[in-house]
């Protein structure tokens, strides 16, 4: 057993140290998220991990959340410095529009890789295939709103259409907005 924490330590100084290449060889199944869980402590820039399909990349991701600590490591608690990029599971050429939730997820992801110091995001190759707004667009798209602030209620409204709510008149989902009066629910 002591020799297993020998190679971690090992590992994790390597990671410190910024030795290039590090090749881990041999390890499967939840045993990888386990152990990147543990090396991740030791990074502190943005990291995505690429897997060859979605299946395998949703795997890893739970795997990797049941391990992964909920403490707080100087930037976010490490569940939410975990995040999903998933793949759409439409083709572009049906029409049809990927379900809200799914696209949430993506701009959630996107967004943590912007602006998380530590964020963890897992994919796959077909997620990555798509193509992006470039990242300074991206960023000076998103919009903060604090609580008890007041804004210009029609501006609000076109912003949200032209990102692609979809004005209904109950919030049900991600992606939905109302109107009801001056209050927009969303």
């Amino acid at each position: 057993m002591s020799d297993k924490r020998d190679n971690l330590v090992i590992l994790k100084k390597g990671i410190k140290d910024k030795i290039r290449p590090i090749q881990v060889t041999g390890i499967t199944g939840s045993a990888l998220a386990y152990l990147l869980s543990q090396l991740l402590t030791e990074i502190d820039h943005p990291c995505l991990m690429v897997f060859p399909n979605s299946e395998e990349a949703g795997k890893f991701y739970k795997d990797l959340q049941f391990f992964l600590p909920n403490q707080n490591n100087g930037s976010l608690p490490d569940l939410r410095r975990l995040f999903l990029f998933p793949s759409y599971d439409v083709s572009p050429l049906t029409g049809l529009s990927p379900p809200k939730e799914l696209v949430s997820q993506r701009i959630e992801a996107l967004y943590a890789l912007s602006t998380v110091r530590d964020a963890v995001v897992v994919t796959s190759l077909e997620a990555l295939m798509s193509r992006l707004l470039p990242k300074k667009i991206f960023v000076n798209s998103v919009d903060y709103i604090a609580i008890n602030e007041e804004i210009d209620r029609d501006n609000l409204i076109k912003k949200l259409i032209t990102f692609g709510y979809l004005r209904t008149s109950l919030v049900e989902e991600r992606g939905d907005f109302a109107v009801r009066g001056g209050v927009i629910d969303l």
